[in-house]
């Protein structure tokens, strides 16, 4: 009898799990991204009401703000849509269904422990496995720096993932060392500065303004930095500079960017509670044109090679960069795309002769010669003094930065190995008061400092 209804509940199962795969949904299900978005809307709708009632105070509710607002940001890396049943599956179901409880059944007969106890409910929530595999990643990744503590790849991933499971003080530390070994980065100062704001609840500290400021002078463009950088005119109290910031964003921003409905919500709310009409301020909107993307035929053609043959078609794809370039060399920012792009594929020898093309048409671009020497320093060996070519490209970059992070980090160095100890000296002084005091990596520039008196 046991058995006759373990059958039967069997089969009740498989028809309900199944019968609805036979036949193609009506309509497509709503992607991750939308879900999200609507999850996110009411959060902040519920805010706006908990903040008219009084139930929180202003710091506080610009505070949650700050963080539903960073995970509207996040969307914009997710829209997947739930895997569709081509035709010739449905076929499979009835075979499946039949083939799948027989088999399940025998090989429980031959292995099956019954007398076994129930494994806790804790060891099975799917949140708790998460955070084990966060967790384990960020043991591998600290046994890595800590074998190489100059590795700029992990202690960006280290600070993403930091990020990511709302460890935001560990996270601050990671993209802080990541910024000192690649200080002309945009994405690691604007991550960085974010970092610091959602650490100190929604504030921003002197730490991260600095950061959004270094950002925005090489990415002016960037939303993330912009966004938080209107939130720190906003809490100095200049709400008119804070609107007219998220303004241009919103007039530079793509029609369907994900981020522009809590963006146009916030400067709703700015604009009712300064009582500044946006009308009066707001920009032509010219969104940025569109970039002629692969066609949904190459898309799918990528996604059936393995992962060598996907590399290897985009490097083809990079090559075919530096030909066109080469037929038409006055192209300033394709240089630079070419460079980017060869960084990413690890290639830093090949992106410094990218830059060093950009930088013979536009000589006195302190980005491009930041992003030159860069290269160059990824290209030398491990623990290598920079070479006579880099050496040049960092004095050429701090004639026209006299500031500039980089230059003075390694050309000190190269002062102070020449006996040059007074000029090396001034240069890390100058390095250490564009620093700030709680920065994870001003210690060791003070200890180098100090080793020089």
């Amino acid at each position: 009898m046991l058995a006759f209804f373990l059958a039967l509940m069997t089969a009740i199962a498989i028809a309900a799990v199944g019968f609805p795969l036979l036949w193609p949904k009506r309509k497509p299900a709503p992607s991750r991204r939308a879900h999200d978005l609507a999850v996110y809307r009411d959060q902040l709708a519920e805010l706006e009401r908990d903040s008219a009632r009084g139930v929180l105070d202003p710091a506080q509710a610009q505070g949650a703000r700050l963080e539903i607002e960073r995970r509207i940001l996040a969307t914009a890396r997710t829209d997947e849509r739930p895997p569709t049943i081509r035709p010739k599956l449905r076929h499979m179901v009835l075979v499946l269904g039949t083939v799948l409880p027989l088999a399940g059944f025998g090989f429980y007969l031959a292995t099956g422990r019954p007398d076994l106890p129930a494994q806790p409910f804790a060891d099975r929530n799917p949140a708790t496995k998460s955070g084990q595999i966060a967790q384990r990643l960020i043991d591998e990744l600290n046994k890595r720096l800590a074998q190489k503590p100059d590795d700029l790849q992990n202690w960006a991933l280290l600070g993403r993932t930091m990020l990511g499971i709302g460890k935001y003080r560990q996270a601050a530390d990671a993209f802080g060392r990541a910024v000192a070994l690649a200080p002309d980065r945009a994405d690691l100062l604007s991550a960085y500065a974010e970092a610091l704001v959602l650490q100190n609840e929604g504030k921003v500290t002197p730490a991260a303004r600095q950061a959004l400021d270094a950002a925005l002078a090489r990415e002016p463009d960037d939303p993330r930095s912009n966004f938080y950088r209107g939130a720190a005119d906003l809490q100095d109290g200049n709400a008119r500079a804070a609107l007219e910031r998220w303004l241009a964003l919103e007039a530079r921003a793509p029609a369907d960017a994900p981020f522009l409905p809590l963006l146009r919500q916030q400067i709703a709310t700015l604009a009712k509670e300064s009582g500044i009409d946006p009308q009066t301020i707001r920009p032509d909107r010219k969104p940025p044109p569109q970039a002629t993307g692969p066609s949904s035929e190459d898309v799918d053609r990528m996604s059936k090679l393995s992962p060598q043959e996907r590399e290897q078609q985009i490097r083809s794809m990079v090559d075919g960069l530096e030909q066109k370039l080469k037929a038409a060399p006055d192209d300033v920012e394709g240089w630079r795309r070419l460079g980017r792009a060869r960084m990413v594929l690890n290639q830093p020898d090949k992106a410094a002769a990218a830059y060093a093309e950009a930088a013979r048409r536009k000589p006195d671009d302190p980005a491009i010669l930041g992003d030159w020497a860069e290269a160059l320093l990824r290209s030398a060996p491990d623990n290598a003094a920079p070479s006579p070519e880099t050496v040049t490209v960092l004095r050429r970059l701090l004639a026209v930065d006299a500031n500039n992070p980089l230059a003075l980090y390694f050309l000190s160095t190269v002062e102070a190995d020449a006996g040059n100890k007074a000029v090396a000296r001034d240069m890390l002084d100058r390095l250490l008061k564009q620093i700030p005091a709680d920065a994870p990596q001003r210690a060791a520039i003070e200890a180098r400092r100090k080793a020089l008196e």
